[in-house]
């Protein structure tokens, strides 16, 4: 090319004689590698990574959405415990009591008897007559060779009743004022008992109370541990007591002398 010549517009497109074309490029030295079309060239243009965004872009925001409607429930509930608790604790909202059945002008009677006592069966009302206590050691009369002694401490106190043979009996007073009471009805007497040693005693109680009648002969087990032992007598209608009367202790039925501790005789009506 010559000096101060511009090249005209077919010379810069490299279009003209070949040998112009490479006068041109030739002093400038460049050199132009054509692209190489392959068959990775079509993977490449495929691969949009705009496409899987947009694809997985709704499944993440469903997901999010999701999440956060469960916290918004679980606030709701857990705002909705805390307001009824503080309702029920601030006496806002009352429980509705439940009534027992009132004794109204509808309602049934009340059934106010008292069913017959089992054997050792205690029963848990009414007031009970006092026969015999330690304290009052005028009560007990000895029948043979039965001894009988004062035992115990502040918190308790005993009389041990000891009978070497059938016949020797401890006999515990009943006063005729306490027969009175009892004329007519159906009482229970109770004796608080327990054998000495750890050794187990059979007793015999029997009682003799004049017109009044008696309640037989009961046997009971004694063991070394403080039990009621109770007894039943229905007392006869229409008759007084004319004296006072007795209820008798043996102490040991096999007749091997064995002692036992009498705590306390009492008795109830229970009709």
């Amino acid at each position: 090319m010559e000096a101060g010549r511009v090249p005209n517009r077919e010379e810069l497109l490299g279009i003209g004689s070949s040998a112009g074309a490479a006068h041109l490029l030739g002093d400038a030295h460049v050199e132009v590698e054509a692209p190489i079309i392959g068959r990775d060239e079509a993977s490449i243009d495929n691969y949009r990574p705009e496409k899987r965004s947009k694809k997985s872009r709704p499944d993440a925001e469903r997901r999010k959405a999701s999440g956060l409607t469960k916290f918004l429930i679980l606030c709701v509930l857990l705002a909705a415990a805390i307001g009824l608790i503080w309702l029920v604790a601030s006496g806002t909202i009352k429980p509705t009591p439940t009534f027992a059945p009132s004794g109204g002008s509808n309602s049934a009677p009340a059934d106010t008897s008292i069913a017959p006592m089992k054997e050792g069966e205690v029963p848990k009302e009414a007031n009970w007559i006092e026969i015999f206590s330690p304290s009052d050691m005028s009560q007990v009369a000895l029948e043979g060779r039965a001894t009988a002694t004062i035992g115990g401490d502040e918190l308790e106190k005993y009389v041990r009743i000891q009978s070497p043979a059938e016949a020797d009996t401890i006999n515990f007073k009943v006063g005729q004022g306490v027969l009175e009471q009892l004329a007519g009805k159906t009482v229970v007497f109770d004796i608080t008992a327990r054998a000495v040693d750890g050794t187990a005693s059979q007793i015999a109680v029997s009682c003799d109370f004049g017109g009044l009648g008696d309640c037989g002969r009961k046997r009971f087990d004694v063991s070394d541990a403080s039990k009621e032992y109770l007894v039943q007598m229905q007392f006869p209608e229409g008759k007084a007591a004319s004296g006072e009367g007795v209820i008798k202790i043996n102490s040991d039925v096999s007749q091997s002398g064995k002692a036992v501790d009498i705590v306390a005789i009492r008795a109830q009506v229970t009709n």
